[in-house]
Parts: C-alpha cells; sequence; structure tokens
C-alpha cells in the first residue's frame, strides 16, 4: 500500500480511522497506522498536523499497550500457580505437573 499519491484529506480520514479502530480491541491498528502513515507525514511537511498526532498518539497506544500485555502475561506466569482455582479458571490450558 502506497501513500504518496494520497490526497491529504483522505490520509488524514484514514489515520482517523486506524486510531479510532485501535481502541476496539485492534492495537494492532495503531502499529499498522504508525508504520504507513508517519513516513508520509516526515515526506510531505505540508500535510496537516493532525495526521502527524494521530500518528504519534498511535505509536504511543501501541507501546502502552504492548507493556500492559507483557506485564500482565509475566505476572500471570509466574503466579499462576500461587492463585489457586483463581489461576486455573483463567487458564485455557492447565499445565500438568506440580
Amino acid at each position: 500500500m502506497s501513500t504518496r499519491d494520497v490526497p491529504e484529506p483522505a490520509l488524514r480520514m484514514l489515520a482517523w480511522r486506524y486510531f479510532i479502530g485501535g481502541f476496539m480491541c485492534l492495537p494492532w491498528l495503531w502499529l499498522v497506522n504508525f508504520i504507513y502513515i508517519y513516513p508520509e507525514t516526515r515526506r510531505r511537511p505540508e500535510l496537516h498536523k493532525t495526521i502527524r498526532n494521530l500518528t504519534l498518539a498511535s505509536l504511543a497506544g501501541s507501546v502502552f499497550f504492548l507493556v500492559l500485555v507483557i506485564t500482565w502475561l509475566s505476572i500471570f506466569l509466574t503466579q499462576r500457580t500461587n492463585w489457586g482455582a483463581t489461576g486455573d479458571r483463567l487458564s485455557q490450558n492447565i499445565p500438568l505437573g506440580s
């Protein structure tokens, strides 16, 4: 997908849709928004500042979500056995062993 020939209003709408889509439990859209649209804001400095702000906010949301998931995974994987039945109910697959 090339964004070089996309007019500014269409690019702004695309950045907005990706940004809003990230809030609908699709944070990978934030990363896609940043990867595809941010380089265009560097190439074409005359673009509206909103587009650049949306892409930077998308990057921040993506990093925040990644930190949140890594934190949850590290806590869950190290403390699941200490949580007893609650930890087992949160597990899709209960590993065998002690």
